[in-house]
């Protein structure tokens, strides 16, 4: 079977599909029962309605006997309601899942950029050392070399615990 609606969507299930539309224009092909319960369907509630078709009439029957009885409608409300309660505690847990996901993704995304963060401070505190203890070697003071690197007291310190200066 081919679906006309999607060009090249082969179903291979061997099913036949009938889509019905209340709404349709073109009557051309539909017998005159169906057109009725099609009407009926757009119009459950109107009172007046008034069928040719024994089977929609007898249908039209059924639906307003359960209409009228109280007992089947606060059935429907009852599982109605309990449906909607249902749908509201699994959207509840699905929002409360994927917050959590957030979370999780979201602490793993920031351990990542901190890290990265420590490897660059880790990198810019060598390459501050490194300066200073070139510029030692080349001659120069330590006040001086701390001068020119801007260098702090504690650079200072680890450089020259590393390697010791004359």
């Amino acid at each position: 079977m081919k679906c006309e609606e999607v060009a090249g969507v082969d179903l291979k299930d061997g099913a036949v599909r009938i889509f019905l539309n209340t709404h349709g224009k073109d009557d051309e092909g539909i017998s005159p029962e169906l057109k009725e319960l099609l009407y009926f369907i757009e119009h459950t509630n109107d009172p007046g309605m008034v069928f040719q078709s024994e089977k929609v009439n007898s249908i039209r029957k059924s639906v307003r006997s359960i209409q009228d009885n109280e007992e089947v409608g606060l059935r429907y409300m009852q599982e109605w309601e309990e449906k909607l309660m249902y749908q509201r505690m699994a959207r509840q847990e699905g929002l409360e899942e994927g917050r959590k996901e957030g979370r999780e993704e979201g602490r793993k995304e920031m351990q990542s950029v901190i890290d990265e963060a420590k490897h660059k401070l880790n990198k810019a505190h060598e390459r501050e050392i490194q300066t200073f203890l070139n510029l030692l070697e080349s001659g120069m003071s330590q006040e001086e070399a701390q001068g020119i690197t801007n260098s702090g007291d504690d650079i200072v310190r680890e450089a020259l615990q590393r390697f010791p200066v004359g």
